[in-house]
């Protein structure tokens, strides 16, 4: 679906304004974007609501073309039940790996230590032991969201490693998935 704004065909040349471009597959978008990007007396396409990580740039001849001019946050998390989403967020990692959250709220605080099970799932349980990372509840849930990285917040002094490249090994127990994006305005 491509919801666009209509122009005055006595005008000229103007912009297509699409407020909303969704697809139920990659293969629609890019004919969706097909259709937007041949209109006649079309100067620009703005497309609203889209993902910080726009994945139709690539379709274009010169990806560097395709400008961010608004963001916004349309997305937010609030964890309450860490373990269990540790759980299913992570991949097991190659060791343990025990997470120190501070939460205000305290729905997600305290020390949290991630394994392999014997079956290769993701286990978390409580633990009693020095972390081997501490960070704050919001800049897990971004995190684990998956549009921040772990290096990024280490590099900012948002997240403490308490054990050599343990900020690494919670890398890549995240795996690369697609950024989030919600373009419901709620």
């Amino acid at each position: 679906m491509a919801a666009h704004r209509a122009w005055h065909p006595h005008t000229g040349g103007a912009p297509v304004t699409v407020e909303e471009l969704v697809a139920p597959a990659p293969g629609a978008a890019r004919a969706l974007l097909d259709f937007l990007l041949q209109l006649d007396l079309c100067t620009r396409v703005e497309l609203r609501g889209r993902p910080l990580h726009e994945p139709l740039r690539h379709l274009l001849t010169d990806p560097r073309a395709l400008r961010l001019t608004a963001g916004t946050d349309s997305l937010w998390a609030r964890i309450l039940d860490l373990p269990r989403l540790l759980e299913a967020r992570l991949d097991a990692p190659e060791r343990e790996l025990t997470i120190d959250v501070a939460d205000p709220l305290g729905f997600a605080a305290g020390l949290h230590t991630v394994t392999a099970r014997p079956d290769g799932s993701t286990g978390c349980t409580s633990a009693r032991r020095v972390p081997d990372l501490s960070l704050d509840v919001a800049d897990l849930a971004a995190v684990l969201l998956g549009d921040t990285r772990p290096a990024d917040l280490l590099a900012a002094g948002r997240l403490r490693e308490h054990t050599t490249d343990s900020a690494d090994l919670f890398a890549r127990a995240l795996g690369h998935r697609a950024p989030p994006h919600c373009s419901t305005r709620f």
